[in-house]
């Protein structure tokens, strides 16, 4: 949602027409997002990664027989 709305007023500010402030502050808003929002899912996809290196790595009993 908040991305989009973002997203929209930059291409709104390029237009030149309806350009209302610069547009590298109209983008900051949608890069600060952008950068929250990788840092996070950089953040969850090493927990993920740590946690399946765990489990592969896990020692298991085989039953023969």
């Amino acid at each position: 949602g908040a991305n989009l709305y973002f997203l929209f007023l930059v291409i709104l500010n390029w237009v030149p027409s309806l350009e209302v402030f610069h547009r590298e502050i109209t983008m900051l808003p949608l890069a600060i997002v952008v950068l929250i929002i990788m840092v996070k899912d950089g953040m969850e996809d090493l927990k993920r990664h740590r946690f399946d290196r765990e489990i592969n790595h896990s020692s298991v009993r085989i039953y023969a027989g």
